[in-house]
């Protein structure tokens, strides 16, 4: 302690911002409006980087809300895409302006056949008369394997008759992944002057492939029926094999390893354009198909529903797996000539019911996305739209447009909740669940509109002088703008989907049919 009257030393020292470690802060006796009298430089930038550090989180956070945002909504597309994938009709998804990937051979391309993964199989029969399972890369084309299924194909026919062959059938294995089955056979059929004569199949093989490699996995030719069958389908987990001659549809459901697991016999009458037919509806139901009757069935093959058919209708399925029946080909037939009136009315069969629907149905390209939605035409001026009970959804004034329905040149696609409807030279958009309508385009300039799940593709006259083929136009699903135009090879007059490929098609009237595979490049 300094005594009194002694001066104390005082160490004078600059002030950089810091404190001694024991000493006071130095006072700061600066008067500037810049900061108020008590803060401190060092408290100013304090201030200063917790302002600039609160302003970067809460911006970090908006970003990270908005990535969230576009993550979440990059899945759902991805899963609505991959929803898409097993569905014929659409095709696989473009990445930009497709150019031709590759042109089937020699003008033909196989109908009957099964897309499983990247490869197409189909059964082909050669000019050596065999039968062979082949896969096909479906982006080039390029034969990716070989299997002998028949090893000789004879059909008892006159010498001079010109025979058409049923080579067989290629199903996606419903339960088995990457695996393809193929029923081959030597059906086929001739005419004879007069009418159709249909040859039965006197040797058949079933084989379960792997569609990778060709590899045989399963041979289930030993639990094929007698007589043998010509056609194949998935019924829920099983493979249903089955035929109609003689006037009797037979029906047997294989398990994968070779089990009966039902069997039917029903009474199948030939009825002129109303052939047999059986196929799946869902994962448990399968509809078996008469010219008098359509049977719903379970997955032991019980009747979940019977429908009797009038010789005035006819059945048929939906891409969305429903049956409906229709006025029957000679029913439309006999009003043209006069002696009937119009055939309409429509009756929606599923396993829980059998409704009757006003109008003429509306064939339409149905993704699913709003589940058991029916379409038909009600005096060819109002559009009527049917839930799956059968009960009315919506109505639109068809506006003009109703003539569309008259023209081949037509289509309705099902899309992401919205109903495209195509004609000579417009395409209009409604919400398929109010039926408001949304949005309408003049891009395109036919009615045959198909979709690859992202964009609506259509063809449309060349927008440049230079140009010597139709473009092929794609507009967008949300609003109808065009996202892209490309060119398509000369002579193309039709643009369709078949086992998800996209193909411009040229049908000359001097020549055969060719395709033309088209692809993005992505």
């Amino acid at each position: 302690m300094a005594r009194r009257g002694q001066m104390q030393h005082v160490d004078l020292v600059e002030d950089d911002g810091t404190t001694r470690a024991g000493s006071a802060p130095a006072p700061d006796l600066s008067t500037s409006a810049a900061a108020p009298p008590h803060a401190t430089p060092a408290a100013d930038r304090r201030r200063r980087r917790r302002t600039v550090l609160t302003s970067a989180l809460a911006a970090l956070a908006v970003l990270a809300a908005v990535l969230v945002v576009h993550v979440r909504a990059d899945a759902r597309e991805r899963q609505r895409l991959a929803s898409l994938a097993d569905l014929p009709f659409v095709a696989a998804p473009l990445d930009g302006p497709p150019r031709v990937a590759w042109t089937a051979p020699e003008g033909r391309l196989d109908m009957l056949v099964a897309p499983v993964g990247d490869v197409l199989v189909s059964i082909r029969t050669g000019f050596d008369e065999r039968a062979d399972v082949v896969a096909v890369d479906a982006t080039d084309g390029s034969e990716r394997w070989r299997v002998e299924a028949l090893a000789s194909v004879a059909r008892d026919a006159p010498d001079d008759a010109e025979i058409l062959g049923f080579a067989g059938t290629c199903v996606a294995h419903p339960v088995t992944p990457d695996a393809v089955a193929c029923l081959a056979t030597d059906a086929a059929g001739y005419t004879d002057g007069e009418k159709w004569q249909s040859l039965p199949p006197t040797v058949a093989r079933l084989l379960v492939l792997d569609a990778r490699d060709g590899r045989v996995l399963t041979d289930l030719t030993d639990a094929l029926p007698r007589p043998l069958p010509r056609n194949l389908a998935a019924a829920g987990a099983d493979l249903a094999v089955w035929d109609d001659a003689d006037d009797v549809l037979r029906v047997r459901a294989l398990t994968p390893e070779g089990g009966v697991e039902w069997e039917r016999t029903l009474e199948a009458p030939a009825t002129e354009g109303a052939p047999a037919w059986v196929g799946p509806l869902d994962t448990r139901t399968t509809a078996l198909l008469t010219p008098q009757s359509v049977h719903v069935v379970g997955p032991d093959g019980a009747d979940l529903r019977v429908a009797p058919l009038a010789p005035t209708e006819s059945a048929q399925q939906t891409t969305t797996g429903q049956v409906v029946i229709v006025p029957s080909w000679e029913a439309h037939v006999r009003a043209l000539q006069g002696a009937a009136p119009t055939p309409s009315g429509v009756r929606l069969v599923t396993a829980d019911s059998d409704v009757a629907l006003d109008g003429t149905l509306v064939p339409a390209t149905d993704d699913g996305s709003v589940p058991g939605l029916l379409l038909t035409l009600v005096d060819t001026g109002t559009l009527q739209a049917w839930n799956g009970d059968g009960e009315r959804s919506w109505t639109w004034d068809l506006d003009g447009v109703a003539s569309w329905f008259r023209d081949s040149r037509t289509s309705t696609t099902v899309l992401d909740g919205r109903v495209h409807m195509a004609g000579p030279g417009l395409l209009v958009t409604l919400d398929a669940r109010t039926g408001r309508e949304l949005w309408r385009s003049d891009a395109l300039g036919s009615g045959d509109v198909v979709t690859d799940g992202r964009l609506l593709l259509g063809l449309a006259d060349p927008t440049t002088s230079d140009a010597i083929g139709p473009e092929l136009v794609a507009l967008r699903r949300d609003d109808g703008t065009v996202a892209w135009r490309a060119p398509l090879p000369v002579g193309t007059d039709l643009v369709m989907v078949q086992a998800r490929l996209l193909l411009a098609v040229e049908s000359p009237d001097d020549g055969p049919t060719t395709y033309h595979v088209l692809a993005g490049d992505g």
